[in-house]
């Protein structure tokens, strides 16, 4: 169940129900990353400065990232859910789920959602509200 859950909230994540190759990468889907700021565009390494890598960024594609990067952790403790890191650290393309304790639920109906660790420094998609 839990792989189940980790795929629906990828598929939710990128929008996308299409298999990708191992490599690639979705393009930049303008207007669709909402409120976030999309680092540089790029197709290579060479494209970015000397600390920076071409990467894949979610929803912003290939983009100049530093790898080091990280997101906030440990997130504000919430009443309602729990959240725990499903990657080692808290860095660039970690994973992360937040799952709503016993009799909440989130707004789609399901109670846990994955969040990806972004070039902006910021976890994807929406802040989860369990109610």
């Amino acid at each position: 169940m839990d792989c189940a859950l980790l795929l629906l909230s990828l598929w939710a994540l990128t929008g996308t129900v299409s298999l990708q190759a191992p490599g690639s990468c979705p393009e930049r889907l303008l207007g669709d990353e909402r409120r976030r700021t999309c680092p540089r565009p790029c197709e290579a390494d060479r494209d970015c400065g000397s600390k920076r890598q071409c990467l894949c960024d979610g929803q912003c594609g290939l983009s100049c990232v530093a790898p080091g990067r990280s997101c906030p952790w440990p997130l504000p403790s919430s009443e309602n859910s729990v959240a725990r890191l499903l990657s080692p650290t808290h860095s660039f393309s970690a994973l992360l789920e937040v799952r709503c304790k016993p009799g909440f639920m989130l707004p789609n109906g399901l109670d846990a959602t994955i969040r990806r660790c972004q070039g902006d420094r910021q976890w994807s998609g929406d802040e989860p509200i369990c109610t």
